[in-house]
């Protein structure tokens, strides 16, 4: 969730900047950001493709963390919840990668050919979110050792039952 929650204020940076900027959210509305504002452009290419999980980022390890909890559970559903979960990925990778190719690399147009390009202080902003992003996705264990505590008081407190593999 902490990795969600770097993407999703690096995304909202991006739909703020692109409102206030162009006057509208609507992806059909938006295309050609990569030539009228590049750097925003990098950024957010960057960004979506963190909350995809694409490997070296911060959702994908979070996304490899789940996926192996799911497969290593004892419950007779748990490759029907892997599937429910892979389809969701897919999907969501399509939608996402749908929309960076219609708001970034689309045709400009009349809304953003006026655009200019993303200031210092919102390039910083951005900057950062991208360092953490490939922080924690190359170095993750800074990140799961402070969370190990806070993880173990809650299995132990619902009682949770592990075992190292899938029983047969």
């Amino acid at each position: 969730m902490f990795s969600h929650g770097i993407n999703i204020i690096g995304l909202w940076i991006v739909v703020e900047w692109i409102e206030r900027n162009t006057g509208t959210r609507k992806i059909s509305e938006l295309g050609g950001l990569a030539q009228t504002a590049p750097a925003l452009a990098i950024f957010f290419v960057i960004i979506a493709l963190a909350n995809i999980a694409l490997p070296l980022t911060n959702a994908f390890v979070g996304e490899f963390l789940i996926f192996n909890g799911i497969l290593s559970s004892y419950t007779q559903y748990y490759v029907w919840f892997t599937v429910m979960a892979g389809v969701c990925i897919i999907l969501a990778a399509a939608y996402t990668l749908r929309m960076v190719r219609k708001v970034a690399y689309g045709n400009v147009n009349d809304i953003t050919s006026k655009v200019t390009d993303i200031r210092f202080n919102e390039k910083l902003a951005l900057g950062i979110i991208v360092i953490l992003i490939f922080w924690i996705g190359v170095f993750p264990q800074p990140m799961l050792d402070l969370t190990n505590g806070v993880t173990e008081s809650i299995v132990n407190k619902f009682e949770v039952i592990r075992y190292p593999t899938v029983p047969k």
